[in-house]
């Protein structure tokens, strides 16, 4: 039921905010901000004039977002000095000045109350940061009405009249603080940059915040780091944007849940593409986890972003593993925050509904996810969204209950929601509306709404109707599973590359990886459809997709990067690599990795290729940090070096790649022979489910290794888990790790028949062995060279057998050689070789046909 995963998708998903929007007060409204204004005034005007009345104290506070509301000094000289900073005062320093210095005995009178105007900061809400997105989400956004008042004042050396500005938030209609309308203080300075950013006038509201947040006695400069932050981030300056928000995490609740929203937002947003080296999950989880348990008085909503976050990610389960029962303690949360402030925004009250929705999804409970659809289906009436963000909510409930209706065979309800989902007529409405007509076997309606939602910008839907319009040379039917897909590329008159084209490229451009890695297809294979060869745009979408596609589509990223490598190897454009270096030169982590995969296994420059391996790795790209971890383990490309092998490893951890724990864990064994930790770091990758690190354990238990009881049973669970791992979780060797964990399974199956555990080799085969010898520097040349020609007709079925090389990141054939030179170069090699199997085809007599390798040196 593809509708359901989509829900699940929208549910913890959903949208991006957009920036400033101006507010507007109506008469009725500004006359209430007044009335509130009259009502703090009233309480100062006691306070100051009678120490009897200094238990109003208390009651200002109330009235106040905090007790250390920025006030302006107006009852000491040092407001006049030249020093800003000092112009104003935290709220309960001001009061306690007026009994400490004057007994409470000032005559204070406020007049002329006047709202003028709404200060609103950049809206920051729920579901991330900037861009033009739908605004969903719940606002993390203060604005403030200022109120101008004029005050009098006489006491001890004191008369004198005050213009002042009274700011009111209006989310919580409590006191923000008070400004001069004279004198500059830092507060003053901070509403002035917001106001200015409102504006239009970037250049001097920045300069106006950086100002103020350099005040350190100023409470709120936290806040004005975290709005240059957001800022800087919606210009795509991201360097700036996670310094800014790290310094404003420090204090800022805001800050941190902004800065946790960047650290996963990596590849998930349409407008603005992060690049995916600031993908750091744990960091997220971290802030995230701070936040969620303290209420800021300012904004306590960030509290609430924060659990729900948490919550959706438990459930989701991809930026931690997946747990409903902490995904259920911050629901919790969430409930507790709207119930206590009795919530009527319809963006905080559908969020625990969005989270009820996710988990009864994952535990394909229908009933309590009906329920949850249909709660919110009836508040759609109260809701009070965003049009844009209404219409795409509108669109995943009746998809949802669509689903639910036709698994429960309800014909007349089913038929109902299908015509709630056309009458809509939305994007996300009509590609839904394809998925139920595909599953149907209704391919030519599938096909008409994937045209309307494609035709309204889905990405989703254009990624399907550029396979529509692809020339049938483009694609192998007989090759192809699906019957809706072999509909799709069936040949037909429309058939239209430039079109194919356009559609993917509508779809990649929205951030949707499969249409880019298919961009990279048609850039460089277009001519076998009809297209011009383009190289240069080939060479900028490998980049942006590798950049941004993350370690999910690494399947992808290894082949369109793999596309690059062979093209250069039957080419040897240097345009290719010199394009490739320049991006590298700007920064780009993606054109680094790919630049030493053509150095050091094309050009055969390893130094060179090292230069740009530890490039990627530097700027985080996933990929190249696995690599230069893997390099320093094994000694290929750069001498051997154990101990650069943790910090590395430890970066992929920190982005959340669990082959960074298999790095760590071997390092443990090989290095440090601490057992107990590498099996600790071993079952955290087998939580993020890492096949390899299944096969590991499942060995250790099956042969009782490293201290470890062999115990048959425990081995069995573990190895079983290898297969299952691997339809999720990417890897390059994923074939071989499947081989090995069934011939394991295989023995414990054996001996559960005959009692004992035989013996069996390791699935690497017994000529590895020998072809290791050829390049032993012990052995003179002539001895190696005689060596190799023995082996030939022993091992390959002719001189002419088919031997490939594959690069470190076990997927781009690099080299392909006959045997008779694979031999030869082994043994002429002026060092020793290591070369490790990946696959090999056998003939009848057993001997080699074709033989895939990695080498290591």
């Amino acid at each position: 039921m593809c509708r359901l995963f989509l829900i699940i998708g929208f549910v913890l998903g959903i949208g991006a905010p957009v920036m400033s929007q101006t507010v507007r007060l109506s008469a009725d409204e500004r006359g209430a901000v007044e009335e509130r204004v009259k009502k703090y005034c009233g309480f100062m005007e006691l306070f100051a004039g009678n120490l009897e009345q200094i238990d109003k104290m208390d009651s200002i506070f109330a009235m106040c977002e905090n007790d250390k509301v920025q006030t302006f000094d107006d009852i000491s000289p040092r407001a006049k000095s030249g020093d800003i900073e000092y112009n104003s005062l935290p709220l309960f320093q001001y009061l306690q000045n007026i009994t400490s210095k004057f007994d409470n005995s000032l005559q204070v009178e406020y007049s002329g109350f006047r709202c003028e105007k709404v200060v609103s900061e950049p809206k920051m809400n729920s579901l991330g940061l900037g861009g033009s997105g739908m605004p969903g989400g719940v606002s993390l956004t203060n604005a403030y009405a200022s109120v101008r008042v004029v005050k009098k004042i006489k006491g001890s050396g004191i008369d004198k009249s005050v213009p002042l500005r009274i700011m009111v938030n209006l989310s919580s209609f409590k006191i923000g603080g008070t400004v001069s309308e004279e004198y500059e203080d830092p507060y003053s300075l901070y509403l002035e940059g917001v106001e200015m950013l409102e504006n239009g006038d970037e250049r001097k509201g920045m300069e106006l915040l950086e100002k103020c947040s350099g005040y350190k006695t100023y409470p709120g400069r936290f806040r004005a780091m975290t709005i240059m932050g957001v800022h800087l981030f919606c210009k795509a300056k991201w360097a700036e944007a996670e310094r800014m928000l790290t310094m404003a995490s420090e204090q800022d609740p805001v800050g941190g849940v902004m800065l946790a929203q960047m650290y996963v937002m990596s590849s998930q947003t349409v407008d603005l593409r992060i690049p995916a080296h600031y993908y750091n999950p744990t960091k997220a989880m971290q802030l995230l986890e701070r936040y969620a348990s303290v209420e800021d008085k300012d904004c306590p909503e960030a509290s609430l972003v924060a659990s729900y976050n948490l919550a959706a990610f438990y459930i989701q389960g991809n930026i931690v593993p997946r747990n409903l029962d902490k995904a259920g303690m911050y629901l919790g949360k969430v409930d507790k925050y709207v119930e206590e402030n009795n919530a009527h925004d319809g963006n905080f009250l559908v969020l625990p509904y969005l989270l009820r929705i996710g988990i009864a999804s994952v535990r394909d409970d229908l009933l309590e996810l009906k329920s949850n659809l249909i709660i919110l289906e009836n508040l759609f009436p109260v809701l009070t969204l965003g049009a844009d963000y209404k219409l795409i909510l509108y669109s995943y409930v009746y998809g949802g209950l669509l689903g639910i209706y036709k698994k429960e065979k309800n014909t007349a309800k089913y038929e109902e929601y299908l015509g709630k989902l056309k009458t809509l007529n939305t994007p996300v409405c009509n590609k839904l509306l394809a998925c139920e007509y595909r599953e149907a076997n209704k391919y030519e309606e599938a096909l008409k709404y994937y045209r309307l939602a494609a035709d309204g910008g889905e990405p989703d839907a254009a990624y399907v109707m550029s396979f529509y319009y692809i020339p049938s040379s483009g694609i192998d039917i007989s090759q192809v599973a699906d019957g809706f897909d072999r509909f799709l590329y069936s040949p037909r008159p429309d058939k239209d590359a430039a079109k194919s084209l356009s559609f993917a490229k509508m779809a990649a451009e929205q951030g949707h990886a499969d249409a880019e890695f298919r961009m990279v297809q048609m850039c460089f294979d277009g001519p076998s459809i009809g297209l011009p060869l383009d190289v240069g745009s080939g060479v900028e979408w490998v980049c942006r997709f590798a950049n941004s596609a993350g370690y999910s589509h690494a399947r992808l990223v290894g082949a369109g990067i793999g596309w690059i490598v062979n093209f250069y190897l039957q080419n040897k454009d240097k345009d290719i690599l010199s394009a490739f270096e320049r991006k590298a030169a700007q920064g780009d982590p993606a054109a680094a990795y790919v630049s030493y995969q053509l150095y050091c296994y094309v050009e055969r420059d390893t130094v060179m290729g090292f230069e740009y391996l530890r490039k990627s790795a530097e700027g985080g790209f996933y990929q190249g940090l696995y690599d230069i971890a893997a390099s320093y383990s094994s000694g290929v490309n750069v001498a051997r070096d154990y101990g650069q092998v943790p910090y590395w490893a430890n970066q992929l951890v920190e982005r959340n790649f669990p082959i960074g724990y298999v790095l760590l864990a071997e390092y443990e064994a090989e290095v440090n022979h601490d057992y107990k930790k590498e099996m600790d770091l071993y079952l955290k990758a087998i939580d993020m489910k890492e096949a390899s690190a299944a096969l590991e354990v499942g060995k250790i238990y099956l042969e009782g290794r490293h201290g470890h009881v062999k115990d048959l049973e425990r081995a069995k669970f573990y190895l079983s888990m290898v297969e299952e791992f691997l339809q999720v979780q990417f890897s390059p060797s994923g074939a071989d790790l499947i081989a090995e964990a069934k011939l394991r399974l295989g023995q414990i199956e054996a001996a559960s028949v005959n009692g004992t555990l035989a013996d069996s080799p390791e699935p690497s085969t017994s000529y590895m062995t020998q072809l290791d010898v050829l390049s032993d520097q012990v052995l003179s040349p002539d001895e190696r060279i005689a060596e190799s020609e023995r082996l030939l007709p022993l091992l390959f079925a002719s001189s002419d057998a088919v031997v490939k090389i594959i690069g470190s990141n076990g997927t781009t054939i690099v080299a392909t050689e006959t045997a008779a030179d694979f031999l030869m170069r082994l043994s002429t090699a002026p060092a020793r070789v290591k070369v490790v199997r990946v696959s090999s085809e056998l003939n009848a007599e057993g001997k080699i046909i074709e033989l895939i390798v990695r080498e290591e040196k």
